[in-house]
């Protein structure tokens, strides 16, 4: 029987977990979306996805590669929006 408690109560705790973590995952998310991309980012990536284009990469594979290499989550969110 106590072994059945212990169960339960593990499972409530990831329970709980998952909604504090959606919770604060959401607000993170939206945090997110509230910052601006500034010229110079843009500009840079412009810059690399021509050259690689221009490298014979497809846009595609470029944007990932890019998109594994940035270190900028608001960047790396788009990015993997895109390949999405």
């Amino acid at each position: 029987m106590s072994d059945e408690l212990l169960i339960l109560d593990s499972k409530q705790e990831e329970t709980k977990k998952e909604q504090t973590s959606f919770g604060l995952d959401k607000i993170n998310e939206w945090l997110l979306e509230q910052q601006k991309i500034n010229l110079k980012s843009k500009v840079v990536f412009f810059r690399l996805l021509a050259t690689m284009v221009n490298a014979g990469i497809s846009v595609l594979k470029s944007i990932t590669i890019l998109e594994k290499q940035e270190k900028n989550l608001v960047l790396k969110k788009l990015y993997t929006n895109i390949i999405d």
